[in-house]
Order: C-alpha cells, then structure tokens, then sequence
C-alpha cells in the first residue's frame, strides 16, 4: 500500500509539472500571463519611443573672396544704421561734436541729432572733427589723396583726428553707404546714400561703386 501510494503521488506531481509546463508554453497560458500583467500596465503612463536622431552634416558656406570687404562690413556697429532712423537713447561713449554751431553726437560712424522723441540718426556732416575713425574704416587713394571710408562717410587726418569731407568724385568703394536707395535719373540707374550718387560698375570681375554727379 505505502508503494501504491507514494507511485500515485508521484505520477500526480510529475502529471501538475507538465500541465504547468504545457500551459506556459501554450498561447492561453502566453496571453493569460501578459493579461494579468496588462492590467497593472493600464495605470502607467505612455512612454514614448523617440527614433533615434540622425545628425547630418551640414553643408559650409564660402564667401568669394570679392565678398570679404562687404561681409565685414556688415559686422560694423554703423552698418545697422541709417539717415532717419530713430533711436530712444545713445550708445555708452559718445561723444559730443559739433560743425557750424549744430550739435551732433557721434559714436562709431554714426552721427545723431537730438529729436523730441529720442535722436534721430543723420547723414555724416560735412567739416565735423571726430576724434578716431568708424570700425571697419578703409583707406582709398584718388588723385594722390589718401581718404578713409566708413559709414558713408569720407575722412581726411586733421590733427589729432579726422574730419569728414565732401565725397571726391570718381572715387570707387566696396560697399554703399547704409541706407543707400536705388534711383532712375535720365535712363541711368544710381544709388542715393548721404547725398551722394554711386553708379555699380565692374572692376577686376567684381561690382563697385563709384562716386559720380548724374548728367
């Protein structure tokens, strides 16, 4: 009877491992599984799968070298200024100066005029005296005459500083003045920039700009 027995009880385990062993491998037991699991899942929030960021290289951009002197300039503090715009206050370090009893301040390159609402910006004043160039300031030669452009302005050394003078005809610079405007005179296309004309011409394969008096 004890033999009988314990053959029966083992047959009855070995029969519970292998149903337990069926029922795992099987797709009810599977699903029962991640059911059960599922319903503890249902209170977590959603994760979100990101797909995996490509970086791709970006391309580089080259400026020509015929370019250099006008991407220069355009990092000057006086190229994102023009005759008329309107300012509320004056840049930290001014400086007062004045031509035929008319107020001016004047910080690199840029000339102001005190207005009711603020300073208004105006063109460079022919004969001011200032005492150090605009950044960015270029040395052209015309007619044996050394001048120094920067913010459409035209200097010549004076002392101990610069004054500006009235642009020489037939001189020729890399860029225009800020706030220059295209204009049609006769046929002719020019640009207006401080009162002076610039006519586009070709030199060396490169557009320049002349100083000319429109016929």
């Amino acid at each position: 009877m004890k033999g009988l027995a314990l053959l029966t009880l083992t047959a009855f385990a070995m029969s519970a491992s292998s149903t337990a062993r069926a029922d795992w491998g099987s797709i009810r037991g599977n699903n029962r599984f991640h059911d059960e699991h599922r319903k503890v899942d249902e209170h977590r929030p959603p994760v979100e799968i990101k797909r995996e960021e490509r970086h791709v290289a970006q391309p580089v951009i080259v400026h020509r070298d015929r370019d250099y002197e006008v991407d220069r300039g355009h990092a000057h503090f006086w190229s994102d200024f023009w005759s008329g715009m309107l300012v509320h206050a004056l840049p930290h370090g001014y400086v007062s100066v004045a031509v035929g009893g008319r107020p001016y301040y004047y910080y690199d390159g840029v000339y102001y005029q005190s207005n009711p609402t603020g300073y208004v910006v105006v063109a460079p004043p022919t004969g001011v005296f200032v005492p150090v160039l605009p950044t960015g300031a270029v040395a052209l030669s015309v007619g044996g005459t050394t001048y120094f452009y920067g913010g459409g302005a035209y200097y010549l050394p004076q002392g101990n500083g610069f004054v500006v003078v009235p642009p020489p005809l037939g001189i020729t610079v890399a860029e225009l003045p800020p706030g220059a405007t295209p204009v049609i005179l006769n046929g002719v296309n020019y640009y207006l920039g401080g009162g002076t004309y610039y006519l586009a011409v070709m030199q060396g394969g490169v557009t320049v700009y002349m100083t000319v008096r429109p016929q």
